[in-house]
């Protein structure tokens, strides 16, 4: 089963059930992952695909930026896929770790993970992803697609000077209005005092 990442409509990808993630091939599996970190306000880029390091996706949030595995499988995941996340946080700039799953993880990976601050996102939790964003509030990089693919640090400052300049245009299109409507007759505005 194959899922186009770029479907214009991100929310029919919300409507699968955890036994139709379980059909997707990784590819798909990792796009509907990347949906659900932005459904939670994350930045998500996707690494390349082969080569990534162990990374799949680095997901930011200030003031955390991890470095995310994403595993699609049948059995529980093993340790090296958390050695994985750890190990690619230095080259893609990250400050945290997690791997997500559709399934639960080892006893070994459980414990690398609690000894290295990796969050683990198990099957129990990425039901409960999937269930929060269904009523999860829209974001600002939603509105305004082109803030999406900036970094975070970038963000906010943007929105700011975007908001600074649209209320000064309406402070100045305001003064346009109150300059027209005092000399539209040619007459001076201290005539009407």
């Amino acid at each position: 089963m194959m899922l186009d990442p770029n479907a214009q409509n991100r929310n029919n990808l919300l409507t699968h059930t955890l036994t139709q993630l379980d059909l997707l091939d990784g590819h798909s599996f990792e796009s509907y992952v990347a949906e659900l970190l932005r459904r939670q306000g994350y930045i998500v880029t996707r690494t390349k695909t082969s080569g990534d390091l162990g990374v799949d996706l680095v997901a930011e949030k200030y003031p955390l930026r991890y470095a995310v595995q994403v595993k699609r499988q049948s059995a529980p995941v093993s340790r090296r896929a958390v050695s994985d996340a750890v190990a690619g946080k230095a080259y893609y700039a990250c400050n945290a770790a997690m791997v997500i799953t559709n399934n639960y993880f080892s006893r070994g990976a459980v414990e690398l993970a609690r000894a290295t601050g990796c969050q683990l996102v198990d099957r129990d939790e990425l039901t409960h992803w999937i269930r929060a964003s269904g009523g999860a509030p829209a974001q600002i990089a939603r509105w305004l697609p082109f803030v999406a693919n900036l970094p975070a640090r970038w963000q906010i400052p943007l929105l700011v000077g975007l908001i600074s300049f649209l209320l000064t245009a309406a402070v100045l299109f305001s003064l346009l209005v109150v300059y027209h409507n005092l000399f539209q007759n040619g007459t001076s505005w201290w005539l009407y005092h």
